[in-house]
């Protein structure tokens, strides 16, 4: 950045006049108190300014080997799940996102399909959804370090989402009976299953994107579709747990929004989602309750499956190249 240099008096001009302490002190203290009266017309609109900013990230490309599937990032940061896709067969890896050392193959290579991973809030367990032929979408629970996968919950659409205290998951489900679209919430165990909220289509939930909690437990955000001049948008919807009632923000609405997640300081969340401008998918932070949206990627590939860490520093994401590559790339904000 360049710098500016020490302003120079012009010749012949008179030296500039010095303003008296009392005259600065006036006008600092005025500075101040229309600083403070802007923070509380800012504070009563409801406008929180995000304290979590992605305006300058960092991009580490985390796998090479082309062929990643879905991905997703531990609570602390330290590892990171991924599946590969080859030969017909998929395969759950778990790795350390500062090391160079071998993966640790969590689940074999089989037949079937992986439509999200995400890890427990303490860290210690990956969930998992996946199908095989013939069969519905199933949640299944394995420990970080391998072991035996756990059936918890079947016909289930999303990847999971947990509220912060570990207590509760949720995703969403498809009911093509009803032609309607819901809102789930279940104990961690899966048991115990309740519908916050069903929505008929088409103005129902996007089924393939996961839910994402705040950080107070209190609400969910979820993807929807909305009609608009004859057209079909998606906007992010904000679902209240306590009674299914919901609203939308309204400024954040694109041809296609992916999988969203929550940012720990409750004020954004971080969504990728493509536009009318966009060649494909981008990673974008979206300020709450404003829906105003910024841009965190720029460029031409295209991204997919964000996951946050627990401080929402760092990002997650599957990106896609021109050659159809697919690898997990980890973006750091400050």
């Amino acid at each position: 950045m360049e710098k500016l240099g020490t302003p120079q008096r012009a010749p012949g001009s008179a030296p500039a006049k010095r303003i008296p302490n009392g005259t600065v002190l006036v006008v600092a203290t005025l500075l101040v108190a229309v600083a403070i009266s802007a923070f509380g017309i800012y504070k009563m609109r409801g406008r929180k300014r995000p304290s979590i900013s992605f305006q300058s990230v960092k991009l580490l490309k985390l796998t090479t080997s082309g062929n990643v599937v879905v991905a997703a990032i531990s609570p602390d940061g330290r590892d990171f799940a991924y599946v590969t896709s080859e030969s017909g067969k998929q395969t759950l890896w778990i790795k350390q996102v500062a090391s160079a050392g071998r993966n640790l193959e969590i689940v074999p290579a089989s037949e079937g399909n992986y439509h999200g991973l995400s890890f427990s809030p303490d860290g210690n367990f990956i969930y998992y959804v996946r199908s095989n032929e013939g069969q519905p979408n199933t949640i299944f629970r394995i420990p970080v370090l391998g072991g035996t996968s756990i059936t918890l919950s079947k016909d289930v659409d999303s990847p999971v989402a947990f509220s912060p205290d570990g207590k509760f998951m949720s995703y969403l489900r498809g009911y093509p009976d009803s032609n309607e679209t819901a809102l789930i919430v279940a104990p961690i165990d899966g048991t115990s299953e309740r519908k916050v909220v069903a929505l008929k289509n088409p103005s129902g939930f996007v089924v393939t994107s996961a839910p994402a909690w705040s950080s107070d437990s209190k609400q969910i955000a979820a993807v929807g579709k909305q009609e608009e001049s004859g057209a079909l948008y998606q906007r992010i919807l904000i679902v209240t747990v306590a009674d299914g009632s919901s609203t939308s923000l309204e400024k954040a609405h694109w041809l296609q929004i992916g999988r969203l997640a929550w940012c720990a300081d409750g004020n954004s969340l971080i969504a990728t989602a493509t536009d009318q401008d966009s060649a494909g998918s981008q990673v974008y932070q979206v300020s709450y309750p404003s829906g105003q949206a910024q841009r965190v990627t720029n460029d031409l590939t295209d991204y997919q499956q964000v996951t946050l860490t627990r401080d929402s520093r760092q990002i997650l994401a599957v990106q896609t190249e021109s050659q159809a590559t697919r690898d997990a790339i980890l973006l750091s904000g400050s």
